[in-house]
């Protein structure tokens, strides 16, 4: 069976274990990866299923997930309620804790269906955190097609060449993992992983590495890129990689700083983190001009 079979298959099992829990207290774990993947999933499942599905996106500052559904629904009963966002929460170990704590509550006041989005590194927490809750849980693991993880690769890595990649801090963390498992992955796929995606991903994994401060690996993989870049023909791309030479005290994190305060706060594009620090080009065109400096 494929893989987006498997997943046809996976969605199809789900909405009957939905139904057959309607009115009554039934956690279930979905564990995919990619939000795009995991929204394809959610509008499926929305069609397929008889019972009415519910989606609640759960804020950063949210500290407690019994709280917040309690006060997104009140007393009003759902058919079916579907948690998303678990991966963006501040405290996520505080309310992974408080839910194994008051995991009764869950059982007592909540008759419905409960699906918890989240991704495996969620998973891992949740199995340390929430060990008893975790228990009560039935886990469905939906893996994306390689097809769907070329095509994340390629459009993250169109984001970033055209200064549009926008995320915040822990969401740059989360996207190192999920490039280093798709290399791995796609390394056993030789016949997929043709010269441009090894590039995008090479791009990519320089850059996350930059933000996050690893100077020595961004540098590697920015070397890789540019070579990789410069053997497939792309001149263009290949002026975007701002190699430096070995010179790893150059290469100066690019930190995702914030546009507005508190709540409205949103991550700067690379081109607005660029004006707003005062540079009167993008970064791109400033990458162009070090490697021009530097003989490239």
């Amino acid at each position: 069976m494929s893989t987006t079979g498997y997943s046809a298959s996976l969605s199809e099992t789900i909405s009957l274990a939905i139904k057959s829990s309607v009115g009554q207290f039934k956690l279930i774990l979905a564990r995919c990866n990619y939000a795009r993947e995991r929204d394809r999933l959610i509008s499926r499942l929305r069609e397929i299923c008889q019972a009415e599905i519910r989606v609640l996106a759960v804020q950063q500052s949210n500290r407690t997930l019994y709280t917040a559904i309690q006060e997104e629904f009140g007393e009003k009963i759902p058919a079916c309620v579907m948690v998303v966002g678990l991966e963006s929460v501040q405290n996520l170990s505080v309310m992974l804790t408080s839910a194994n704590q008051v995991r009764e509550e869950f059982r007592k006041n909540f008759a419905f269906p409960l699906v918890l989005w989240i991704d495996d590194e969620i998973y891992k927490q949740l199995i340390q955190l929430a060990p008893d809750l975790e228990s009560w849980a039935t886990t469905r693991n939906f893996a994306i097609s390689t097809q769907e993880l070329v095509d994340f690769i390629i459009q993250t890595a169109n984001q970033w060449f055209s200064n549009n990649l926008k995320f915040s801090v822990d969401e740059y963390i989360k996207l190192e993992n999920k490039l280093e498992a798709a290399q791995k992955y796609l390394l056993k796929k030789p016949d997929v992983y043709n010269l441009e995606i090894q590039a995008n991903l090479e791009s990519l994994l320089g850059f996350i590495k930059q933000i996050n401060n690893q100077k020595d690996s961004a540098l590697e993989h920015y070397h890789k890129a540019y070579k990789l870049w410069q053997e497939s023909n792309n001149l263009e791309r290949q002026a975007k990689i701002p190699d430096f030479s070995g010179h790893v005290e150059n290469l100066t994190p690019q930190l995702p700083f914030l546009l507005g305060k508190g709540e409205n706060s949103k991550p700067l594009s690379l081109q607005e983190r660029g004006l707003e620090r005062g540079f009167p080009d993008p970064p791109m065109k400033r990458q162009a001009k070090i490697l021009a400096e530097i003989g490239f």
